[in-house]
């Protein structure tokens, strides 16, 4: 083989390699395939729309005109509030109040979907937090939300204990990139029917974390909570566990 041709063929291929690398990713999706595979999904109640309800699914996307994602979250929020709207109006029946703060929350959470890199989805979040805190006062055992000091801010969490066991073992659960603590927490009622606790919060990075940027050292801030659970009373310190779903994972196994 001539020098020049294998110092061609070398070339060739780290200029080729790009092109190929870009050609198995895939291109943007329209809007009409976009809304195909959301409603397909909610259909079937499978993530990230399992919990809301097909219907208002197919509302949501029908006014969706474009890709512009505050279009995306006002779509979206616009059946949260109507959420919002009907869990005021039935504060003297707290099974019917709880359900549509739950959809509230459901709906502005899509709504910011799957991060907040808008206007829209940043007020759509902010909305997801009120529901959240609205339906939070509702449940027995109630759900504590838990404000820690952290580096000139606050670590929020929430805490639910279960009835009559003190003090309690406890479940720290991290969630996933694109998921949040109040996903975490729906999820973790379970643990209480076993006598067990659990406090859930923002990984870094995510919602509410006071750590913006994953960064060497960021697991200071699960530190951080453990100290806190330390102190509880109601809590057995030395039972605790630590969960990771997803990303949280990495996170645990670094704890």
């Amino acid at each position: 083989m001539k020098p020049g041709f294998a110092l061609k063929v070398a070339v060739s291929v780290a200029l080729l390699a790009p092109t190929l690398a870009l050609a198995q990713i895939a291109a943007p999706r329209t809007l009409g395939e976009l809304k195909a595979e959301v409603q397909e999904r909610a259909d079937r109640h499978v993530y990230p729309v399992s919990q809301l309800e097909p219907a208002e699914v197919r509302e949501a996307l029908g006014a969706l005109k474009s890709l512009d994602r505050d279009e995306w979250a006002a779509a979206w929020s616009a059946i949260g509030d109507r959420h919002m709207a009907q869990a005021r109006k039935a504060e003297s029946n707290p099974a019917e109040t709880s359900k549509h703060y739950k959809y509230a929350f459901e709906y502005y959470l899509f709504a910011r979907f799957p991060l907040e890199n808008s206007p829209g989805k940043v007020k759509a979040y902010e909305k997801a937090l009120q529901a959240f805190a609205a339906y939070a006062k509702i449940p027995y055992p109630p759900i504590e939300i838990v404000r820690i000091p952290f580096e000139g801010k606050e670590i929020v969490g929430y805490l639910r204990l279960p009835i009559n066991v003190r003090p309690a073992p406890l479940v720290l659960t991290i969630g996933g990139l694109d998921g949040r603590k109040e996903n975490a927490s729906f999820r973790n009622d379970a643990y209480l029917d076993h006598g067990v606790a659990y406090f859930s919060f923002d990984m870094p990075g995510t919602g509410q974390s006071t750590i913006r940027q994953v960064v060497p050292g960021a697991e200071r801030e699960f530190t951080r909570v453990l100290d806190y659970i330390a102190t509880r009373n109601d809590i057995d310190a030395q039972r605790v566990v630590v969960y990771g779903g997803s990303w949280g994972g990495h996170w645990a196994a670094r704890l």
